[in-house]
């Protein structure tokens, strides 16, 4: 069957004014319905979305709600459908309210795909303006009007084109997301199974479950529902109970750490409710370096920034396990759904490594989504794979393995340096590269694990999960702050820092150099989107006087109509937005040269030297 057209749409309900604004994905035109006195499209929308394919953004949870009652009452008024959008809206709904979006929320009257439900599950979800943020769009634009109230005929026109700057800035998204929705069109065609609106964990938790059910003889969605109905809190896990046979030690620090896990019985709930401070963690000193083990990952921590360089005769490297979670799933872990889940997840990891061999893209994107995307469902009450002392079987024996590791290579006196999950960072020098080998290759017949050894040039680490790794051969893995492309669903602050700080430390370009020559005004902005605070109110945001809508994008700036931003919950108690720096408020894009923006170049100097600074703390000279 040929794939329908894709079209990119956006609704806005108003008392008196119904607006829908469509753009084609694949092509330029674009067209406005409109429901109000003057005018009504409902046969025009209707028409459309039968025919096509529907893109929208939380449309799932409200667009396609009134589409739906358009489509079962052709002959409704704007206020119709104005009562239907405050009662899908509304928080605390009412029985009827509620009722009456049941009716309509639920129907599969035409085609459609949720973009915000395709990228994350609802604890990651973000707004279309911080996307619009996150992919540099011209205009971040909120319209400031009351929703309940009628809307002057002046401003329509003012809200259409809000609608489609909306469209225009989610098309944008899409064509960000090519290869995602490449994916999803694959994992239809080839499994059937309807994935284009679900996000990764959600693609990967319903694969696993078509599997079990498959193997149950019973159909998706009721082992789903009979799965999660069993599903009852696990209170108590005996760590001891759950550790590999293989895991031993020979020196008194990991004996130790050791012992405290053979000891410690587990209450998941009343773990995850703990603060940071005082959740499970057991600290290990070896080589002079303190390693952090707890209930997740190993992790070194040596309470400063520093730097590890290759020296001469010397490598750098970074031994990681390959695959780590998933390989010891398979090769030590049962499931309550075995065998049908083990051979679906064995299925993945020879799908990933065939596919691999073979080029086929979209193929291994396919099994690492099942791989990876499944792990966190282990303790999600929520989702039918849900089996907690599975989830900590992995993380804990796999960090005690990486211990065990990491204690052969220091008792072979070698110079490990960090450990972060699945890997560890060592000097090797080059005389004893074979021992170094061996050492690895009885890790690996002891644990059925899999290293993979990278080498670098430089390590800049500003801690564990921070850090700038440099190869021989140039080539840079950032991680956590020092990622230059932003993701689309974290926060939005001044890349050109992250790409300043890169720059310096792979090809020794100064900081003060790379910012005040750097030419794309938007990697100097950041964002905020106001919040609410304690006593409940929302905070309003204000910039020389002038209150702000709810998403700001800004830069670090001087001179004439530069200003600190400030925020409050009341109008009067204002804290600081950023209090380092006036800003220049850059909702709308406005070409300039660089030099008329009046960037407060020092403000981003400083960050980056400040960095620099605990990196590689510069030498006094006494004499």
């Amino acid at each position: 069957m040929e794939a329908k057209k894709r079209i990119v749409f956006d609704i806005e309900c108003l008392v008196n004014y119904f607006c829908v604004v469509m753009v084609e994905l694949e092509g330029d035109r674009e067209h406005r319905f409109y429901i109000h006195k003057h005018r009504n499209d409902s046969s025009e929308i209707i028409e459309v979305c039968k025919r096509l394919t529907m893109i929208g953004y939380n449309n799932h949870g409200y667009d396609d709600i009134l589409i739906n009652y358009l489509m079962m009452n052709p002959d409704c008024t704007n206020m119709d459908l104005y009562n239907l959008s405050k009662s899908i809206i509304e928080k605390n709904k009412t029985d009827e309210q509620r009722r009456l979006v049941n009716k309509y929320k639920y129907l599969e009257l035409f085609d459609s795909i949720d973009v915000m439900t395709m990228l994350a599950s609802s604890a990651l979800r973000v707004s279309l303006k911080h996307l619009q943020v996150v992919i540099k769009w011209r205009n971040v634009h909120e319209f400031e009007v009351d929703w309940d109230k009628p809307l002057k005929e002046s401003r329509w026109e003012d809200c259409s084109d809000y609608c489609l700057n909306d469209v225009l800035s989610l098309k944008a998204v899409c064509e960000t997301l090519g290869k995602d929705f490449e994916l999803r069109d694959y994992v239809q065609r080839t499994t059937g199974i309807e994935c284009r609106s679900k996000d990764p964990v959600k693609i990967s938790e319903y694969a696993m479950c078509d599997a079990i059910a498959r193997g149950k003889n019973i159909k998706t969605d009721k082992f789903i529902k009979q799965a999660i109905d069993k599903n009852v809190p696990t209170k108590e896990i005996v760590i001891k109970d759950l550790l590999n046979e293989r895991i031993e030690f020979k020196t008194i620090e990991f004996q130790r750490a050791f012992e405290v896990y053979k000891n410690f019985i587990l209450n998941p709930v009343a773990e995850s409710k703990k603060p940071k401070k005082q959740k499970f963690q057991v600290p290990v000193i070896l080589n002079g370096i303190k390693f952090n083990l707890g209930l997740g990952g190993c992790h070194h921590d040596i309470g400063k920034s520093i730097t590890h360089k290759a020296k001469d005769g010397v490598k750098l490297l970074q031994s990681d396990v390959s695959s780590y979670y998933p390989s010891y799933r398979i090769k030590y872990l049962s499931h309550r759904f075995d065998p049908w889940f083990l051979a679906e997840y064995k299925q993945a990891y020879a799908d990933k490594a065939n596919a691999k061999k073979a080029g086929d893209k979209m193929l291994e994107g396919y099994a690492k989504l099942r791989l990876n995307s499944v792990f966190g469902l282990y303790n999600s009450l929520y989702s039918p794979l849900y089996q907690s002392d599975m989830a900590y079987g992995t993380t804990i024996n796999c960090q005690l393995f990486l211990c065990m590791l990491i204690e052969a290579l220091v008792i072979a006196k070698f110079d490990v340096v960090g450990a972060n999950t699945d890997a560890v960072n060592v000097y090797v020098p080059d005389e004893r590269w074979t021992e170094y080998l061996n050492i690895c290759c009885s890790w690996e017949n002891l644990t059925q694990m899999k290293l993979d050894h990278d080498e670098f040039a430089a390590i800049y680490e500003q801690s564990c999960n921070n850090y700038i790794a440099v190869t021989p051969e140039g080539y840079v893995k950032a991680k956590g702050t020092f990622v230059d492309e932003p993701s689309l669903l974290k926060g939005y602050s001044h890349p050109v820092t992250k790409k300043a700080l890169i720059a310096y430390f792979t090809k020794g370009v100064p900081i003060e150099k790379y910012i005040k020559e750097h030419t794309d005004i938007y990697d100097f902005c950041m964002s905020t989107r106001m919040g609410t605070a304690k006593n409940g109110n929302k905070f309003e945001a204000y910039h020389n006087g002038i209150k702000l809508q709810r998403t700001n994008r800004y830069y670090a700036s001087t001179g004439e109509g530069s200003a600190y931003m400030y925020k409050s919950s009341d109008t009067k108690n204002m804290q600081h937005v950023l209090k380092d720096s006036g800003v220049t408020v850059f909702n709308k894009f406005e070409k300039r040269e660089m030099k008329d923006y009046k960037i407060n170049y020092k403000f981003y100097e400083k960050i980056c030297r400040d960095i620099i600074n605990k990196i590689e703390p510069s030498q006094l000279n006494l004499f």
